[in-house]
């Protein structure tokens, strides 16, 4: 025996297995202690697993997608089918109209897993929508027949009513930045419909909706906040006709998240009237006097219309009862506006005009009494159709020519209906004061006239 202290060899561990860890002792042990070995515990922690909905697109007016969810780290050969997935949920559906809507991820659970969801995006684009003349034919001697228009491609229960708005729709959900703050409106409803509302002068009206808005604070070059204690406030409300303000509600917190519930009147004056959201830079709500909501579209998260009378595609000719036999095209005349739900295209019609025998004339030099006796050009204002009479006839259509005050030539072919007698299509023409130039053999003529 040795001293106390003293290290003697003991029979050789050389590891200990416990679960996943190891213990290996020392090559010797103090034979002064009696050495004891214990299990340890090992917690294992649940991973984090990303579930994210996937994103895609679809028209206006179709049925959902099937929606498709992407997994990242799964960890060993797991995949979806090793846990309980987590369901896809769009914020939209067949009768949502054009925008982008958040797909969010409801439910779902993985015993190993945490998991972290994450939201897509369902685009809904517009809709085509052909909007065609009808083809038509006149026979002389007859009434002229019905002008009429054909749509193929309308969705849900819309109409031609449906096609010309008189107004601008805001998109659902919108962003607005204003002065430093950023604002995001989701499910806008009045009156628990959609963010478009037809209403009654002076009916009671409840705007709901939820909104998120995050504040940027404006700093100095040398990093100090440029007005401490300033920031944005957001207002929403609404004009009338009279430039006050129907209601107006301010919010002020730096990170706002919330939901909108707001009652008001609509004005008694028919007309269009944008719900806006405006923003000051004050210390607080109220600090001064309230602003004056704008009544544009840009601003808007809603819109509320009152006894405005509907706008609807119209179909023209440039054949008269007078007009000689041949093909005349029947144009259509457009909305100031169409529904952002639908991408709308206009195709012309042909009306052709026969004598009874159903054979075509052609134009021949003029008797005398058929001469025109003065140069004329009506009606003037127009909507789109002149008539041009001529004393001189000119060598070609292509001498009649039509410009604006400022010197622009526009694309337009009158149509020669007999000597010296031209129709001229200017439906396509914005509304001002436009020149008509005529080269003759002798001379250069020049009309005025004024498109409504």
């Amino acid at each position: 025996g040795g001293s106390i202290g003293s290290m003697f060899p003991v029979n050789m561990i050389t590891s200990l297995d416990v679960g996943t860890q190891t213990l290996v002792p020392g090559a010797f042990l103090n034979n002064n202690y009696e050495v004891t070995y214990g299990l340890g515990e090992v917690e294992i922690l649940p991973a984090l697993l990303i579930a994210k909905a996937d994103s895609t697109t679809k028209q206006f007016g179709d049925d959902n997608p099937e929606f498709s969810v992407a997994y990242f780290d799964f960890v060993y050969d797991d995949d979806a089918g090793s846990i309980n997935e987590p369901a896809p949920v769009p914020f939209a559906d067949s009768t949502t109209g054009v925008g982008n809507y958040p797909v969010v991820l409801r439910g779902g659970s993985a015993a190993n897993y945490t998991l972290l969801p994450q939201e897509g995006i369902l685009e809904i684009t517009p809709a085509p929508l052909t909007v065609t003349a009808d083809n038509k034919t006149w026979i002389i001697g007859e009434p002229q027949p019905e002008l009429t228009i054909s749509y193929e491609g309308f969705k849900n229960n819309d109409n031609e009513l449906d096609v010309c708005v008189p107004f601008a729709i805001p998109p659902s959900p919108v962003s607005l930045k204003q002065l430093n703050r950023s604002t995001t409106y989701t499910n806008i409803k009045l009156n628990n419909g959609t963010n478009v509302f037809y209403a009654s002068p002076g009916q009671a009206i409840t705007l709901t909706g939820s909104y998120n808005s995050v504040y940027d604070a404006i700093y100095n070059e040398d990093g100090t906040e440029y007005c401490p204690g300033c920031i944005t406030q957001i207002h929403i409300g609404m004009s009338d006709n009279n430039q006050e303000n129907v209601f107006n509600i301010c919010f002020e917190t730096a990170i706002t998240t919330g939901e909108l519930n707001i009652n008001f009147m609509a004005p008694s004056t028919p007309g269009v009237y944008y719900i806006t959201q405006e923003s000051t830079w004050w210390f607080y709500c109220g600090q001064f006097a309230d602003p004056l909501h704008s009544n544009i579209a840009e601003n808007a998260i809603a819109v509320i219309v009152i006894n405005v009378e509907d706008e609807i595609i119209t179909a023209t000719t440039t054949a008269y009862i007078d007009s000689l036999p041949g093909n005349y095209p029947i144009t259509l005349i457009p909305c100031n506006q169409y529904n952002p739900n639908y991408e709308v295209s206009l195709v012309e019609g042909t009306l052709t005009v026969n004598n009874a025998t159903g054979g075509q004339l052609r134009i021949s030099q003029p008797s005398e009494e058929s001469i025109v006796k003065a140069d004329k050009l009506y009606p003037n204002p127009t909507n789109g159709m002149l008539r041009l009479e001529l004393q001189q006839d000119p060598a070609s259509s292509n001498n009649i020519q039509v410009f604006d005050v400022v010197g622009k030539q526009y694309a337009i072919t009158p149509v020669k209906i007999n000597w010296g007698i031209y129709e001229i299509n200017v439906t396509n023409l914005s509304k001002g004061m436009y020149l008509i130039r005529i080269k003759q053999a002798d001379k250069i003529s020049t009309f005025r006239f004024i498109k409504h």
